[in-house]
């Protein structure tokens, strides 16, 4: 079956510079010409940033709660069925596909030992702190989400080359009657921080320009 190539999954890096206080290519002397409406990031060094204000925005550090010590993560595997697994460890995978679950596929247990914090740095994608999570059924204490799922993913499916995954992607949590990856609780409190930092009417006023461009 052929897949159909998503234009607007892919990016492309353009370089530039400022001259004149105008954003122009690096090569020439005209801007790039970006379709209306386009939304992106201008990653520049952090010293080249004139207005003070802004410059502590972007480089503001915040460590904010994400989940409690004693909750369940379940970590997904891509296996088509329980046989794929090790004799042994077959058992441990739990199948989520009835309608309280958002994804189908097989899942791993997880428990957080610790609590789950999100630390945010300025402009930069978010990223997990360190937290022991206990995996019951190999019996084994992981020192984070990313090495519990190495942890996992060795155990389960030993024949694969890389054993290292987006834990925001491959883990879940609970919520009422939904389940929703690690992503989902990142991006609602990014939503919250943005308001913190930019302003909830500046930060409302993007979100009404991005639906008005979709």
């Amino acid at each position: 079956m052929s897949v159909i190539p998503d234009p607007e999954a892919k990016t492309v890096s353009i370089p530039v510079r400022v001259k004149d206080g105008q954003v122009v290519l690096f090569y020439g002397e005209q801007p790039p010409g970006l379709q209306e409406g386009t939304v992106g990031e201008l990653v520049v060094p952090a010293f080249s940033v004139r207005d003070p204000v802004l410059q502590t925005t972007l480089n503001r550090e915040m460590t904010l709660p994400l989940l409690d010590a004693g909750i369940h993560i379940w970590f997904r595997l891509y296996l088509d069925r329980t046989g794929d697994a090790p004799p042994g460890l077959q058992e441990a995978l739990v199948r989520k596909g009835d309608k309280n679950w958002e994804l189908q596929g097989f899942f791993v247990e997880g428990v957080l030992m610790a609590a789950l914090q999100l630390q945010i740095r300025g402009g930069k994608v978010p990223s997990l702190m360190p937290a022991a999570c206990r995996v019951p059924c190999l019996r084994r204490e992981a020192d984070s989400l990313n090495h519990a799922y190495t942890l996992i993913s060795t155990a389960f499916q030993p024949e694969r080359r890389s054993h290292t995954g987006n834990v925001f992607d491959r883990c879940f949590v609970e919520r009422g009657d939904r389940t929703v990856p690690l992503r989902g609780l990142r991006e609602a409190a990014e939503g919250a921080v943005e308001e913190t930092l930019w302003g909830t009417t500046a930060v409302e006023a993007a979100r009404r320009r991005l639906k008005g461009s979709g």
